[in-house]
């Protein structure tokens, strides 16, 4: 090993072994850590969980603005169906939908279980939050397993999400009957 590359591997493990204040990052204020901590998961970016890194995804200024409205209140319903719906918008317009299903089922997985603990509130009640399961079961039918689309409905009806709403009733049978038609064709194809 020449003296240079010494040097070079020195200075190298210089830098790992520096203190963390040494660092020129800008360090996320506490209340904005705890939100990103808990709605963004390890492994994960405030990007790729809303699918803003994507530029074949149109509207991204505004899905970025309800995506910072989901951040600033994970607990709130209605950040969360404006940021859902937006994505769904976006997705359903753009060339390759399927390509971005799964992704769009694991926003509205995490929408659910950040709202879990709402069932105390008054959001609970709330159409929003009752809209954000019905738009869960509508992707899980759209870009991912049928079956658990119906496990959806069942676990509003279980949870008596919406019992209320007539929407919920009407959209399960829209399910249903979309879901009985394709086995159908499919069953008088040769």
């Amino acid at each position: 090993m020449s003296h240079d590359d010494k040097e070079n591997a020195e200075s190298s493990s210089r830098k790992v072994l520096m203190p963390l204040s040494s660092t020129k990052s800008k360090p996320l204020s506490l209340s904005t850590s705890i939100h990103h901590s808990k709605t963004v998961r390890f492994g994960e970016t405030v990007e790729t969980l809303f699918l803003l890194d994507n530029p074949k995804l149109n509207n991204k200024k505004a899905r970025t603005s309800y995506s910072n409205n989901v951040l600033s209140n994970p607990s709130s319903p209605q950040s969360w169906l404006k940021s859902l719906d937006a994505t769904s918008k976006a997705i359903s317009r753009s060339s390759e939908p399927f390509l971005f299903g799964p992704n769009l089922i694991k926003l509205h997985r995490r929408a659910t279980t950040m709202l879990k603990s709402s069932r105390t509130t008054p959001d609970f009640c709330q159409a929003s939050f009752v809209n954000i399961w019905l738009s869960y079961a509508n992707a899980q039918f759209l870009y991912g397993n049928k079956g658990d689309a119906r496990m959806t409905f069942r676990y509003m009806k279980l949870e008596k999400l919406g019992s209320n709403m007539a929407i919920v009733y009407v959209k399960n049978a829209e399910f249903e009957m979309m879901d009985n038609n394709e086995e159908v064709s499919e069953a008088s194809e040769p």
